[in-house]
């Protein structure tokens, strides 16, 4: 990925993970939950449902991701997260 940004890659599966480096900005990491089948809209939905300075985004039952320092509900599905690995998706 251009300008250092990491990409972390969520299954089925994956339980509760920890990302302890995820970084917005110019050298924006993204985490791929194309596996999950989500919508942009419903991702959003996600996201905008947690609490302000969560760290925790649930994404099904027993399948969460942990962001260290970061709050989830500043995040964005279309900017954060890859949601298809299939063009114009």
């Amino acid at each position: 990925m251009l300008g250092g940004g990491d990409v972390f890659v969520f299954n089925f599966n994956s339980g509760n993970q920890t990302i302890s480096d995820f970084h917005q900005g110019q050298a924006q990491d993204l985490v791929d939950v194309s596996a999950f089948g989500f919508s942009q809209q419903q991702l959003q939905q996600i996201i905008d449902a947690t609490t302000p300075g969560d760290h925790t985004l649930a994404l099904a039952p027993g399948e969460s991701i942990t962001f260290a320092g970061v709050d989830v509900h500043q995040l964005h599905a279309n900017k954060d997260f890859i949601l298809s690995h299939v063009v114009g998706a």
